[in-house]
């Protein structure tokens, strides 16, 4: 079973060529362009992991140390044009596992969804 993936970008075409991609490599992508459409998408699919663009969505620390608390276990990875965020420092420091630089390198992004799969707990659901 392909792993959940949900996918927040405030920029549609953007969202649905990326959900295009990871279906392309056998991930199932979810498209979410808001923080409460990700929080339901979340609940509902019980995704593995969230990739979310941080400028087109404004998020901020505070919304991914809820989610990480609400769902733990969850990979987050950021995806940004800037290398440094200080109004992330906390949620880079525990709960997310990579911000990657836009244009997102497809081997990169390859590495971290298959290190999500491999440590996955013998029997959870993908």
């Amino acid at each position: 079973m392909a792993l959940k993936i949900a996918v927040m970008d405030g920029d549609i075409n953007r969202c649905r060529n990326l959900c295009q991609w990871l279906e392309d490599h056998h991930y199932s992508g979810i498209a979410v362009h808001t923080l409460e459409q990700l929080q339901q998408c979340m609940a509902e699919h019980h995704c593995t992991a969230a990739i979310i663009d941080v400028e087109s969505t404004g998020l901020h620390d505070r919304a991914v140390l809820t989610l990480a608390r609400i769902h733990p276990g969850m990979h987050f990875l950021l995806i940004s044009h800037r290398s440094y965020h200080p109004e992330l420092k906390e949620a880079l420091s525990y709960d997310v596992s990579a911000c990657l630089t836009r244009p997102v390198d497809p081997d990169e992004l390859l590495f971290w969804l298959e290190s999500f799969e491999n440590h996955l707990i013998p029997g959870e659901e993908a």
